[in-house]
Parts: structure tokens; sequence; C-alpha cells
């Protein structure tokens, strides 16, 4: 990111926990007139840590915060109410899924289990927050 681009629009949103703080400065950028370039054959290595292998009720939780977050800033009411609905649907077809999944594999019934929980709770979250 070329330094101009970043002086016109701030660095990364700290408001944001973790999702969608690049998203937003992407959308900035864009709306600015820089050009977003995705790179597909790019790669992170995380060292010490690793990224998850699926989310888990806290990582699901700050995802739908951040989404909620980014679509107030940049979209009208119609959009975000469009937006939640959607997540909101989401979040209930994964929960029956995981519920039904846990309910068949024994073998992956906790995990299931916690994903279906942390949808659940992902949809009352994205129906309660304002």
């Amino acid at each position: 990111i070329k330094r101009e681009a970043l002086e016109e629009v701030g660095l990364l949103d700290e408001e944001y926990f973790l999702y969608f703080d690049e998203t937003d400065l992407c959308y900035k950028l864009k709306q600015r007139g820089w050009r977003i370039m995705y790179v597909p054959h790019g790669a992170i290595t995380h060292y010490g840590a690793s990224g998850a292998t699926f989310y888990d009720e806290v990582r699901l939780t700050r995802f739908c915060r951040s989404y909620i977050l980014f679509l107030r800033k940049h979209y009208g009411v119609f959009w975000q109410s469009m937006f939640r609905v959607l997540l909101v649907w989401r979040a209930i077809v994964r929960a029956a899924a995981f519920t039904c999944g846990a309910m068949i594999s024994k073998q992956q019934r906790d995990e299931f289990r916690q994903r279906s929980r942390a949808y659940r709770k992902a949809a009352m979250l994205l129906l309660k927050f304002k």
C-alpha cells in the first residue's frame, strides 16, 4: 500500500477487533479512487499461533460484531437490515445443520455442538445488536 494512500484514508480502524478491518480499509481506498488488487497466490504463514480451523463462539461473535460495524459505517439502513436478515438466516441454518450433525456423528459430536451453540448465539447477537 502506498504511503500517500494511507495518509489519505488513515490506517486500520481500531474499532474493529480482528475481522473486517482490512475490508474497511479497502472500501475507503476504493471510495477515494485507489485501485484494489487481489493476489490469489499470496500466502500467510502464522508463527507461534495458527489460523482457526473453525469459528468457535468467540470468533463468530467477533466476526458478527465487526460485520455489523462495517455495514453501519458504509451502508444505509435498508442494506444493513437486508444483510442482517441474511446473516441471521445463515446462522439459523448452520445451527440446525450442526445440531443434526451432532446427533449423527459420534466422532465430532462435541465440535458440532460447540459450533451449533456458536451459531445460535450469533443469531441472537445479530437480532439484538444495534
